[in-house]
C-alpha cells in the first residue's frame, strides 16, 4: 500500500478573523482540558499541581476581544466564558 501524501496545515495569517477565531477555539478546548485542574503529577515525590481556571478565562477573554476586533458581525461570548466584568461609573458634574 503506497504511502498517502501528507497535507500540510494551513497557515493562518495573523490579525485576521480565521486567526483570532483558530486561537478562541483553541482557548476554549484549553479551558475544557482545565476543567480537571490537574497539569503536573510526580510519581516519585506524590506531588500533584493544579492550575486554577483563572488563567484560562483570560485567554479566552483576549482571543473574544481579537474576534470582536477582527469579525464582522460576531457576536461576544458572556461575560462569565471571558471573565471580563462589566461596570458602569456615573460620574455627576456640574452643568
Amino acid at each position: 500500500m503506497p504511502d498517502e501524501p501528507v497535507v500540510p496545515a494551513p497557515i493562518l495569517e495573523p490579525l485576521t478573523c480565521p486567526w483570532a477565531k483558530k486561537g478562541l477555539a483553541d482557548a476554549l478546548e484549553a479551558m475544557r482540558k482545565a476543567g480537571g485542574g490537574v497539569i503536573e503529577y510526580h510519581i516519585g515525590s506524590r506531588g500533584l499541581r493544579r492550575e486554577g481556571s483563572k488563567s484560562q478565562i483570560d485567554n479566552v477573554g483576549y482571543w473574544d476581544k481579537w474576534c470582536q476586533l477582527l469579525c464582522p458581525g460576531y457576536v461576544a461570548l458572556p461575560t462569565n466564558l471571558t471573565g471580563v466584568d462589566v461596570a458602569v461609573r456615573i460620574v455627576n458634574r456640574d452643568t
